[in-house]
């Protein structure tokens, strides 16, 4: 790791978290810590003495110890942030991923989507307690194969790779496709080859859309007015430039500034034969 332009070390102190019962916690999360820094500084190398010095992340503390370049660097260069970022999510997802593996039982949930390269992936999250928070980003993984069969190949070799039990797997949440939520040959139905108990929850927010949408179907009004509102939000979503203008005009008027409202993320919305 390159060290340019080195600056005072910075008064390190906790942020301010209190425990429930009102006195100062003992143990304040990563993630929190990482946050609170980062709202106090913009230098890197603060953010990597941090890491080395309050935290004892070793791979840091040990190249800080070592090091003997000059003294006048910083942690700019593009190859430091790739490497620090790499750092911080591996301390990050190790300590989420033993924590899945000490839990008796533990819910997946998993939505295939495809990116603007036609590369079909799956989004995959785990629901377990930690730290406070219960829904946690366990990864995302490339997969050819769309049939039942290939994703639920794809969710086993995941979660193997990521030494989860399946058998411990109690609860399964994926999008009410044929595919997925099929009872005799979906992707639920055969989750429960693997984790006998496993209950499958389909998405409502993907539901809801679709009862929008059929509704729509009846009415040609409804469905020009979900297109042009559509079209709107896009103009400025696409376009900062556009954005500003429109920022600007609202604010030469003297109104409160308002943002568009984005479109719902379903994909089945805004396609008419949805």
């Amino acid at each position: 790791m390159t060290r340019r332009g080195r600056r005072q070390k910075a008064p390190w102190s906790a942020p301010p978290v209190d425990s429930d019962d009102g006195s100062e916690a003992t143990h304040i999360p990563l993630p929190i810590q990482l946050e609170w820094l980062l709202t106090k500084t913009d230098n890197l190398e603060d953010l990597v003495r941090f890491l080395a010095e309050e935290l004892s992340v070793n791979p840091f503390k040990e190249y800080l110890d070592t090091c003997t370049c000059s003294a006048d660097a910083t942690y700019l260069s593009a190859g430091s942030v790739d490497q620090l970022l790499t750092c911080i999510s591996n301390k990050l997802e190790i300590d989420i991923l033993e924590t899945a593996r000490n839990q008796s039982c533990i819910a997946i949930l998993a939505d295939e989507t495809c990116d603007e390269g036609n590369l079909e992936q799956f989004a995959i999250f785990g629901k377990f307690p930690y730290h406070g928070s219960t829904e946690h980003f366990l990864g995302i993984v490339n997969f050819e194969n769309i049939t039942a069969k290939g994703l639920m190949d794809t969710i086993s070799e995941f979660l193997l790779a990521k030494g989860i039990d399946i058998e411990k797997v109690m609860c399964v949440a994926f999008d009410g496709c044929n595919t997925m939520s099929g009872s005799v040959k979906g992707v639920q139905r055969l989750f429960r080859h693997q984790s006998v108990y496993s209950i499958y929850v389909n998405c409502r927010n993907h539901k809801l859309a679709l009862c929008f949408k059929h509704v729509m179907k009846g009415y040609s009004i409804l469905q020009e007015t979900d297109a042009c509102l559509f079209s709107f939000a896009k103009l400025f979503e696409y376009s900062a430039q556009k954005d500003n203008v429109l920022r600007n005009i609202q604010e030469v008027k003297g109104e409160n500034v308002l943002e568009p409202i984005k479109p719902l993320v379903t994909r089945w919305l805004t396609h008419k034969d949805s």
